[in-house]
């Protein structure tokens, strides 16, 4: 009976995330959660557990689609190539998303990736917290837009680096070869953290 309310649990949290995303995979989905819950009641518990997987990674691929959008538009002068998604089942990574996207002027580039639920997250936060740490792996604590980020750049080749951890959970790079730190800086600030804070909360 337990397991059978936490299957009608998952469909009603499901329900509530098509509401904030959208409803054009919401039938598709939600069929696939009810097959599931019917699976279970059949005694197929594999069927059941497979069934519920598939709409998890469903449900996962539009969380990464959304939180693509939070990847900032090209700066002026630049070009910005389609976002790419992926979603990772729960047991690689622990379930996370990610979503990045790459930006070119001329011979510079600069990749933005997001992360969930990264294995890297822990290492990460320690890094922040520990200022010997910090100063150890040669970068520099800032902040930017209120989050958290570790900065390198290097002037002679004109390279860089920003690791950002946004809402303590989703992990950021920001990488730029022949740019400018202030056409680095300026991409970093350009992601939309609001959106990356809604995803985080599930509003």
């Amino acid at each position: 009976m337990k397991r059978f309310t936490g299957l009608m649990l998952i469909g009603i949290l499901a329900c509530g995330l098509f509401f904030a995303l959208g409803t054009a995979t919401a039938d598709e989905i939600l069929d696939q959660i009810n097959e599931a819950m019917e699976l279970y009641k059949q005694g197929d518990y594999s069927g059941a557990v497979s069934g519920l997987d598939f709409a998890a990674m469903q449900i996962r691929e539009l969380q990464a689609a959304r939180a693509a959008e939070a990847l900032p538009a090209a700066l002026p002068g630049w070009q910005a190539e389609e976002a790419e998604t992926s979603s990772m089942s729960g047991a690689m990574f622990g379930g996370g998303i990610s979503a990045e996207r790459t930006y070119t002027k001329d011979d510079a580039e600069v990749n933005i990736q997001l992360i969930s639920e990264s294995p890297m997250l822990q290492g990460i936060m320690m890094m922040f917290n520990n200022p010997m740490v910090m100063s150890s792996s040669g970068k520099k604590l800032k902040q930017i837009k209120g989050q958290k980020a570790a900065w390198e750049y290097n002037p002679e080749d004109r390279s860089g680096e920003i690791i950002l951890v946004a809402h303590n959970v989703v992990m950021i790079t920001v990488k730029g070869s022949n740019v400018d730190e202030s056409e680095l800086l300026a991409y970093a600030e350009a992601i939309d953290f609001d959106l990356i804070g809604k995803l985080v909360s599930g509003n």
